[in-house]
């Protein structure tokens, strides 16, 4: 299933991702939150919701139902695409001066912007690596 997918960030660790499913005649509404939990690894969670506009002649309770059904009809393609991208986040590395294309975004902004939010790298000899016990 194809569809076009709107990414909007929301500061760090917070993307909503929208889209239109016309197989589905249904628009959707996913959101990625990624927390860091130690050097090198990130916990992200998924939420996923799925409504048609056709179900707005039901009553309330009935157009909750279907949009429940429909966004666990819709849940495996999204579980599908997102595990497409595990290879790519687990060997991701930082480069410095990224070679970008126009479609990138403003990726070096966002990165002076996202500097605000960590620690100092540690000094020399100051938790980097530890000191060996003198024999």
């Amino acid at each position: 299933m194809q569809t076009k997918i709107v990414a909007v960030v929301h500061g760090l660790g917070c993307q909503h991702l929208t889209g239109r499913l016309d197989r589905f005649g249904a628009d959707f509404l996913g959101q990625a939150m990624a927390t860091p939990i130690d050097p090198i690894r990130v916990q992200t969670y998924f939420t996923l919701s799925v409504r048609s506009s056709g179900f707005s002649a039901c009553p309330d309770w009935a157009a909750r139902t279907l949009s429940q059904i429909l966004t666990q009809a819709v849940a495996p393609f999204y579980l599908t695409d997102v595990t497409k991208d595990f290879h790519i986040w687990s060997n991701k590395k930082y480069v410095e001066h990224p070679r970008l294309s126009r479609g990138d975004g403003p990726i070096m902004e966002y990165r002076r912007w996202a500097r605000q939010f960590y620690s100092a790298p540690p000094l020399p000899g100051q938790g980097a690596t530890p000191k060996p016990e003198p024999s």
